[in-house]
């Protein structure tokens, strides 16, 4: 792994500006592979996308029109950070600042990154629970949030047809309980030998009736 020096993010309404971890190049040598698509990789680590601005609190999408720069030398200007659950939900409330106009194609395409973020940020804090049981929720509401996130990502996911779009679905739906539909969803992919190892292990904890998110060996 090489590291850049950090980029400057500045914010699209305020100007104020925050850093962001840079790399020049990396692997994914000891990487761990989660059921929904995230990774954990030490040599490739994720910086953030959506980010909230700590001086006016919008929340933007870290686009080349934010990045002013990199840092030449020391800095003290704090880094963006991955949304909480909480500031992920406001995100997807308030929607982001940058000027995207909503129905777009953009502004789909922001709204799915937004609500992907969202459920890996549940499904990381969920990881090691057996189910879905009551005590793991934090408040009432948090469920019912889960699972509209889930159901809002199976409609935007549906304006592409395709394998690794149906391997998600299929994720989502064993999250939310809809077991036989997940295996209906598995049946769609078509190149069974390249995510065949995926399929069978979600399968297997559809049969279980398993709905939390897991590592894949």
């Amino acid at each position: 792994m090489i590291i850049n020096p950090p980029d400057i993010i500045s914010c699209p309404i305020c100007n104020a500006e925050q850093l962001r971890g840079s790399l020049a190049s990396g692997n994914t040598f000891g990487a761990m592979y989660f059921s929904d698509g995230s990774m954990m990789a030490p040599m490739l680590p994720r910086e953030p996308v959506f980010v909230m601005c700590r001086k006016c609190k919008v929340f933007f999408k870290i686009t080349p029109k934010t990045v002013k720069g990199r840092v030449e030398s020391g800095d003290n200007r704090p880094y963006v950070l991955f949304l909480t659950i909480e500031e992920g939900l406001k995100a997807i409330a308030d929607g982001l600042v940058n000027g995207e106009q909503e129905g777009s194609k953009e502004w789909k395409d922001d709204m799915l990154g937004l609500r992907v973020e969202l459920w890996w940020a549940f499904n990381k804090r969920l990881r090691g629970a057996s189910q879905f049981t009551d005590k793991i929720w934090q408040n009432e509401g948090e469920k019912a949030a889960y699972v509209d996130n889930c159901r809002e990502l199976l409609s935007l996911l549906s304006d592409g047809e395709n394998d690794e779009n149906h391997l998600h679905k299929a994720e989502i739906l064993r999250n939310i309980g809809a077991f036989d539909e997940c295996r209906q969803m598995l049946d769609k992919i078509e190149n069974r030998e390249k995510y065949e190892h995926y399929i069978t292990a979600i399968r297997k904890k559809a049969d279980e009736e398993n709905t939390i998110t897991f590592q894949i060996s």
